[in-house]
């Protein structure tokens, strides 16, 4: 009986060790990212980061194409230089209040002002086409 409770102590000590000591977040899509924070999408405005225009989106079909587009950004979190300018903002937010911004900068962009380097492509032509 000894030897099969200090088996099971054993394996829960490893798998509380291997949790512990795993990285809690690496590469990940920003459509994961966006659905921890905004349950359920009834508004993304789209903001230009040259002309300042700003373009709401609230049909269910254009949220599923930005959403579409979302699970291809990938995001890594990072530590940047000081950078400036930036070329697109979603400002998503869910029918309960709840929101999130994503600031399209490259390796310079933040998800609620935490830096990510996202990697994403042809994020004009996306915006260009909805």
């Amino acid at each position: 009986m000894k030897k099969i409770s200090c088996i099971i102590v054993t394996v829960i000590l490893l798998m509380c060790t291997v949790a512990g000591c795993s990285k809690p977040e690496g590469t990940r899509k920003l459509s994961d990212i966006v659905s921890e924070k905004v349950q359920d999408i009834a508004v993304v405005n789209i903001i230009s980061g040259n002309t300042g225009e700003i373009k709401s989106y609230k049909e269910a079909d254009d949220i599923d194409k930005i959403t579409a587009y979302m699970q291809n950004v990938m995001c890594t979190k990072s530590s940047p230089a000081s950078a400036s300018g930036w070329s697109y903002a979603f400002e998503i937010t869910g029918t309960d209040g709840t929101s999130v911004k994503v600031i399209f900068a490259g390796t310079n962009s933040s998800i609620d002002k935490e830096k990510y380097a996202l990697q994403y492509s042809d994020l004009n032509e996306f915006i260009a086409g909805l």
